[in-house]
């Protein structure tokens, strides 16, 4: 029996296992569009409350695959399950969006999908042709989080906006939100925020597939994650104190010191693949790494992808933008010229619909043993 706890209406993309057990009483406790600001604050909490009236709980499965917690504050909320609930640690599985595979987290390919209704605006009919395209690079950064606005800055000194699509900043949550004093230097505080299409919702951005978007040659990806900005705590303390001597004491706090900080494959990551662009990456140290293993090019005749290396947040941006700018100086004849460039491009979006059935395949097989352990109800 499958019992689902949540506060929305989801099918969940994985029943089709879950019905293989019926013997179990399988409980689904759905995580959604909270875990953003409530793991910070003690989600399990949340996850707690949804489940005291649930009983006989064989197999319990926490199911975030939109997002890439933290797994530090996984394990909190393993720890208050098992010590509040007394479901064994054994029988809990915590289903997410990142990378890293434990024996108690499953990686789901929630975004490997160019055929998605997110990316459905982008097949090879649809896209500006290669040797069509009028622009050098493509930014797209709708929250402003540090290291995207670390890298629009960049782009801004380096003078690369005249050849470029760039935004930062674009979200409607975060207009008065302080970000353009906390993130951005003073002397440019003046090219904030920067819109395409004007401001955007988050819903927004998921259909916004307008293929002007194609009309780039490299594409240049803030994902989702990246690591915690040095000094970052002591930065919104000084913006805190800053408006507390002002009129601004009830001004809400800029939240674009806060992300998911693990690898981290979002549409975003796919977006340059099924746009048949080139990628850079402003995201954690190794995405590059991830994706070559993956099977996918990544133009390493074109882009010195060697900044995936560096451990330094602040410097790793600084190497991407380095990587921007030699691209956007080689110049649109350049890029036009590179042999056999549209089968490198299609051969990345067959790529990504292989992986996409590969890691199916391998979270609903690790799905399978995790419900199979101990032979059947508990």
């Amino acid at each position: 029996m499958i019992q689902f706890v949540s506060t929305e209406n989801y099918q969940f993309p994985y029943e089709n296992v879950l019905d293989e057990y019926p013997d179990l009483n399988i409980v689904v406790c759905l995580l959604r569009h909270e875990a953003t600001d409530d793991f910070r604050k003690g989600l399990y909490e949340s996850v707690v409350k949804r489940l005291a009236g649930v009983t006989a709980i064989d197999r319990l499965i926490i199911d975030d695959i939109t997002e890439a917690v933290n797994l530090d504050k996984v394990d909190e909320v393993f720890d208050h399950v098992v010590n509040r609930l007394g479901v064994p640690r054994q029988n809990i599985i915590f289903i997410n969006g990142g990378e890293e595979r434990r024996n108690y987290v499953l990686p789901y390919p929630t975004f490997y999908h160019v055929d998605s209704f997110r990316l459905e605006g982008y097949s090879k009919e649809t896209v500006v042709p290669w040797h069509a395209r009028t622009n050098l690079l493509i930014s797209l950064c709708r929250r402003p989080n540090w290291f995207r606005v670390a890298l629009t800055e960049e782009l801004i000194k380096r003078n690369l906006l005249e050849h470029s699509i760039v935004s930062c900043g674009s979200d409607k949550a975060a207009i008065d939100d302080g970000w353009i004093e906390l993130f951005v230097t003073p002397e440019l505080q003046h090219y904030f925020p920067m819109t395409v299409d004007g401001f955007i919702s988050r819903e927004d951005e998921y259909t916004s597939n307008g293929t002007e978007f194609t009309n780039a040659y490299v594409n240049i990806v803030s994902e989702t994650s990246h690591d915690t900005r040095p000094n970052g705590s002591m930065l919104l303390h000084d913006w805190i104190m800053k408006m507390r001597q002002g009129a601004n004491v009830n001004r809400r706090a800029p939240d674009g010191l806060h992300h998911w900080e693990r690898l981290f494959v979002t549409e975003k990551t796919i977006k340059p693949f099924a746009m048949r662009q080139i990628p850079i990456f402003n995201t954690v140290k190794h995405h590059v790494k991830f994706l070559r293993t993956l099977g996918l090019d990544l133009f390493d005749d074109v882009i010195d992808q060697s900044y995936d290396n560096i451990d330094d947040p602040l410097q790793r941006v600084q190497a991407v933008a380095v990587q921007a700018e030699i691209a956007y100086k080689r110049g649109l004849e350049y890029f036009r010229n590179i042999p056999n460039i549209e089968t490198r491009l299609e051969h990345n979006v067959d790529c990504i619909r292989r992986q996409r059935k590969v890691k199916m395949h391998e979270a609903e097989q690790q799905l399978r043993e995790f419900l199979n352990h101990g032979n059947g109800t508990i």
